[in-house]
């Protein structure tokens, strides 16, 4: 199928590529070894780990048709497993997101308002709390506009949340290609204590398509001088 993109492998359990009694990793190897036009991928820890992190995937259908496939329901894409998002706005507003990924909180860099967990009585479940915090950065998707003055406020803010119950937060944007996803490497930077280079590299392995603007990753270089002292990533190469 033209649609496809990846092969992905999976048995109950295989939690590492070194198990060498693994019947996925066994499958995998003879496809690539085939010669598989697309790469093949296996899932960590298995059916068994990939429902219990994200049983509102689990699916009884076996095959998608491509028609099928343009109009099916994504999710945010996830940069800390079970706690950082980056989200399209659309995305952040929808309620089966705000359930399914237990969202506490919405950072949207944009000068869109939220409607979703400001709205009255909105039900999430029994066990559910309809106590929400977002906070609105209302800035353009423009490298001129000053995104660097407000990290440490959303970096302390993500923090403070995470702190206090541990679920989920979303960073959004318009699109959430280029203002969210500075501010994801951003926050990746600050509590991985790594480099923009090795955030940028984690961040577009998440997000294929993300486009932060030039003016944002000048920004970023900045964050990271202040993060070690010194300009640890040449923003000049091409990558960049």
């Amino acid at each position: 199928m033209q649609t496809k993109e990846h092969v992905v492998v999976y048995d109950s359990n295989t939690g590492s590529l070194k198990d060498k009694n693994s019947t996925a990793l066994s499958c995998a190897k003879l496809m690539w070894e085939m010669g598989s036009k697309n790469p093949v991928k296996v899932i960590q820890g298995g059916y068994e780990e990939f429902s219990a992190l994200y049983p509102f995937l689990r699916t009884q259908k076996i095959i998608y048709m491509p028609r099928e496939l343009d109009v099916i329901d994504t999710y945010p894409v996830e940069i800390i497993p079970g706690f950082l998002y980056v989200a399209t706005f659309l995305q952040s507003q929808a309620v089966r997101v705000i359930k399914d990924l237990k969202v506490k909180t919405n950072v949207i860099v944009g000068k869109q308002n939220d409607t979703i967990f400001a709205a009255d009585g909105m039900t999430l479940g029994k066990d559910e709390k309809r106590v929400k915090q977002v906070l609105t950065i209302p800035i353009d998707d423009n490298g001129e506009e000053d995104l660097y003055s407000h990290l440490s406020d959303i970096i302390h803010f993500i923090d403070d949340h995470q702190a206090k119950d541990g679920r989920t937060v979303l960073l959004s944007s318009t699109l959430g290609i280029s203002r969210s996803v500075a501010v994801a490497m951003a926050y990746y930077m600050w509590n991985k204590k790594v480099s923009l280079k090795d955030a940028y590299n984690h961040v577009k392995k998440c997000r294929e398509n993300m486009q932060p603007t030039r003016g944002f990753i000048e920004q970023l270089s900045r964050w990271e001088e202040k993060m070690f002292g010194s300009i640890v990533t040449d923003i000049s190469e091409p990558e960049y």
